[in-house]
């Protein structure tokens, strides 16, 4: 652990100056950071046996679920549906090349240099592992924002930090993503949807130590609309709507 100086864009506010160049050159970057983190050689580090990348989709799948069971706080419409479809699906991508995943991958979770022209640290490392790199991919377009969005405003998590002109949509950001590493729609549509479970068992975990008072902070008695409004963005992404579905 050292010092790294630069900038973080952790809320709307911090990029609400940003010339339209400037935050295009910031997707540009943490997408391609992206990519390296993806790319990288673990052989001969410490890192080559990090995880047990076979088989981690249906693992993430079956360890959220059953965190869904210990802390929800009620019955969720719509939940049980995306774990099902998720069960159903997961082993159908066990073979995919793994790679290093860092596991919450998401602007303010970079050390930008002062010009934002490079990243100069990633942060928030406690989820990595070897795993399957295009839930990073479904991570990152989960938790991008654009105007317009309607679902994603109940999520309380980088609100309004990539609404600024420049930095693009949802799925500019992945056509950045596969020019580099190609990613198939059925994989990414259960990254997707695996990923809005996932993040919704995290919210409604949030809410319920809420309740129990165990929770501080402003937004933890947001999470219980998080969780809905989660659930409702995986189950559109099963109906078919894909990438589109998390701008509902």
């Amino acid at each position: 652990m050292e010092h790294v100086d630069g900038v973080v864009l952790s809320s709307a506010a911090d990029c609400a100056g940003l010339p339209r160049e400037r935050a295009a050159a910031i997707t540009d970057v943490l997408v391609r950071t992206l990519a390296t983190l993806h790319d990288a050689d673990l052989t001969g580090t410490d890192l080559e046996t990090f995880g047990q990348p076979v088989g981690y989709l249906g693992r993430q799948a079956t360890l959220w679920t059953a965190q869904w069971t210990r802390t929800k706080v009620r019955d969720l419409p719509g939940f049980e549906r995306l774990a099902r479809w998720l069960a159903a699906r997961t082993d159908a991508f066990a073979d995919r090349p793994w790679a290093l995943v860092h596991g919450d991958y998401r602007l303010d979770n970079l050390i930008l240099a002062p010009d934002t022209s490079q990243v100069r640290a990633v942060l928030d490392w406690e989820m990595a592992t070897r795993g399957d790199p295009v839930c990073d991919v479904a991570l990152l377009l989960v938790y991008w924002t654009e105007p317009g969005d309607t679902l994603r405003r109940h999520v309380p998590v980088a609100l309004g930090v990539t609404d600024r002109p420049g930095f693009g949509d949802r799925a500019a950001v992945l056509r950045a993503y596969t020019a580099i590493r190609p990613v198939d729609s059925d994989h990414l549509d259960v990254c997707l949807a695996l990923t809005c479970l996932k993040l919704a068992v995290i919210m409604e975990s949030i809410y319920f130590r809420h309740l129990q008072g165990n929770q501080l902070g402003s937004d933890a008695a947001e999470m219980a609309g998080a969780a809905a409004a989660l659930v409702d963005m995986g189950l559109r992404v099963v109906d078919g709507q894909g990438v589109a579905a998390l701008g509902s």
